[in-house]
């Protein structure tokens, strides 16, 4: 999951009317939900995140992006309140690094610098993506171990007909976000987003 703010850069006049291009960064943070974190939004665990974006504006309404990412996630066993979570003492990190492809759909027409539509609008988006992670565990308390080699789930053993996991994946992002004219070439948008992913190894 994902919360991030950020701004877009219109390289050149256009019309209101007409395709155009945008570059943008992105600042924000990330953060994971499940067993070990299962409804902590914006606590502890949120990690910073970042990067890079390219928008194509079919319309003042529909506009397509790719954008690369980079973040963290992390959670660990020894801050929940729950007894069984606490005698368990898991914990773990992970390293990410996503390129995704996102439609996104304005309720409102926005062209960044245009003066003649809306300034503001929310906006949703949805798209699909490939994201390369790293899951590390903690050992002895202060030694991170990186968890694939090691077979956590039992996979890849003689033990169990599980394949080793790969380390590259699918997800799907959707969220929504909020779209505001900054300047004559500047557009600030927030934006809140989740993966929903097909992997149990993050």
């Amino acid at each position: 999951i994902e919360a991030q703010s950020g701004y877009t850069y219109l390289p050149r006049p256009i019309k209101s009317t007409s395709r155009n291009a945008e570059i943008g960064i992105f600042l924000g943070v990330s953060y994971y939900l499940g067993d070990l974190n299962p409804s902590g939004h914006f606590n502890r665990f949120t990690q910073p995140a970042g990067g890079l974006l390219y928008r194509v504006n079919f319309n003042p309404r529909i506009s397509s992006k790719i954008i690369i990412s980079v973040g963290n996630i992390e959670a660990n066993d020894v801050y929940s309140r729950n007894d069984a979570n606490l005698n368990r003492n898991l914990s773990f990190k992970s390293s990410l690094m996503e390129l995704a492809v996102e439609g996104e759909f304005n309720f409102l027409p926005f062209v960044t610098g245009s003066k003649k539509l809306a300034i503001v609008t929310p906006y949703v988006f949805a798209g699909v993506s490939v994201f390369h992670f790293d899951p590390k565990g903690l050992y002895l308390g202060n030694k991170w171990v990186a968890l694939q080699p090691l077979g956590t789930e039992g996979q890849g053993s003689a033990f169990s007909n599980k394949k080793t996991y790969s380390l590259t994946q699918f997800a799907i992002p959707f969220g929504a976000g909020l779209k505001l004219n900054a300047a004559k070439r500047f557009c600030v948008s927030f934006e809140w987003g989740i993966r929903k992913t097909f992997t149990d190894y993050l």
